[in-house]
């Protein structure tokens, strides 16, 4: 069978309190905190234990990077705004491309980042491509909205509040 079919919902990796990886992460449905730097962008979550970087304007990676299930990620500006951002070197992920659906080292993400007009709001997508697990590449698009005065949580996760609602099946 394959693995979608044997999906079950309780047999997700965050019931276990494993971070989630690229590209879940990018619509986790916490807040985001960018923070620029002249090289890089830091992305923080709330209620998530680990900083995403995205490497501005290429630079190489470096020998000491081992892949995870962040993998390493690149990012330009294009002439309009957008943040483009490239990321590979993952590591084998179990629900690494979508919920029960996992991804192997040879995946690719692809995410763009444009903020509206407004300038409260940010039109993001993400591409995945990953020849072991899917067929064609697949696309998802959302929005962020900016939240004035957000306060971010730092509470780690715990294992039995995650799991809690399985002992009512």
């Amino acid at each position: 069978r394959s693995q979608l079919e044997r999906y079950h919902l309780n047999d997700d990796p965050q019931l276990d309190c494993v971070p989630v990886g690229v590209p879940a992460l990018v619509f986790y449905p916490y807040s985001t905190r960018w923070t620029r730097k002249n090289d890089r962008i830091i992305l923080e979550k709330d209620q998530y234990p680990l900083d995403r970087i995205i490497y501005l304007d290429g630079p190489p990676k470096p020998s000491s990077h081992k892949p995870d299930a962040l993998g390493y990620s690149v990012g330009n500006f294009e002439p309009d705004g957008t943040l483009v951002v490239e990321t590979t070197d993952f590591a084998p992920t179990t629900w690494g491309a979508t919920r029960g659906l996992d991804s192997s080292g040879q995946k690719r993400v692809i995410e763009r980042y444009r903020l509206t007009k407004d300038g409260y709001g940010m039109a993001v997508s993400y591409t995945i491509e990953d020849p072991m697990y899917l067929t064609e590449p697949a696309t998802q698009e959302g929005t962020y909205r900016k939240i004035a005065d957000h306060e971010f949580i730092d509470v780690p996760c715990d294992l039995e509040t995650a799991r809690r609602h399985l002992k009512f099946e």
